[in-house]
Order: C-alpha cells, then sequence, then structure tokens
C-alpha cells in the first residue's frame, strides 16, 4: 500500500473513531478514560495526528460494541480510486464538533468553578 492510501486509510478510521465516539454518546475524556489514555491522545487520534493501533481499534470497537470491520466501512482504497467520501468526512465533522465544543465549555466552566473555590 502506498503512502497515499495509507494516508486515506489512517483518515478514515479517525473520522469512524470520532463517529462511533458520537453514536456511543461518550466524550472524549470518557472514551480516553476507558481506555486508559489522556483526552489530549483521543483528540491527536480523532485529527489523524496519531495513528491508532490495531489493539486500540479492538479496544474502541468492545466498547462500541461493533465489529472491527466498522473502521474500515464505506472507503475505497481501489486501484486508481482511493478516497474517504466527503459527504461522510462532513456529515460525521459536524455531528461530532457540537459534542466537542460542549465538552470544551464544560470543561472551561469547570476550571473557572474551582479557581473560584
Amino acid at each position: 500500500m502506498n503512502q497515499e492510501k495509507q494516508d486515506i486509510l489512517y483518515k478514515h478510521i479517525s473520522l469512524k473513531i470520532k463517529e462511533l465516539r458520537s453514536q456511543i454518546k461518550l466524550t472524549q475524556s470518557e472514551l480516553a478514560k476507558r481506555l486508559g489514555l489522556s483526552r489530549t491522545s483521543i483528540v491527536n487520534i480523532e485529527q489523524n495526528r496519531h495513528k491508532p493501533t490495531l489493539h486500540l481499534l479492538y479496544e474502541i470497537s468492545l466498547i462500541g460494541k461493533v465489529e472491527i470491520g466498522y473502521f474500515f466501512k464505506d472507503i475505497e482504497l481501489n486501484e486508481g480510486q482511493s478516497t474517504v467520501s466527503k459527504k461522510t468526512e462532513k456529515e460525521i465533522s459536524k455531528k461530532v464538533q457540537k459534542e466537542d465544543e460542549q465538552e470544551i465549555i464544560k470543561s472551561f466552566i469547570s476550571f473557572v468553578g474551582s479557581k473560584k473555590a
């Protein structure tokens, strides 16, 4: 598999992780805690800065109660055609962005509240 296809594959996997997290209604912090990772690690994986290991995908699939193949659905890596559906990417990003913004606001409020005490 060439580098371009690997990049597309990992981008798709990161989107599917976001999508699954959203579907099971977990925040990045909650998923991180269940995996024994930091929230920053989940952010980096979801933003395709870090590549998840096969073991991590397996653990996420157990938490989300999906088959590991879930992360590879809806992707084309055929010769001459390597794409993640733009529609799929936009739908996932839009849906998850609102949840991430809510989590950031909650964290900020909690931080400000702890400084007042």
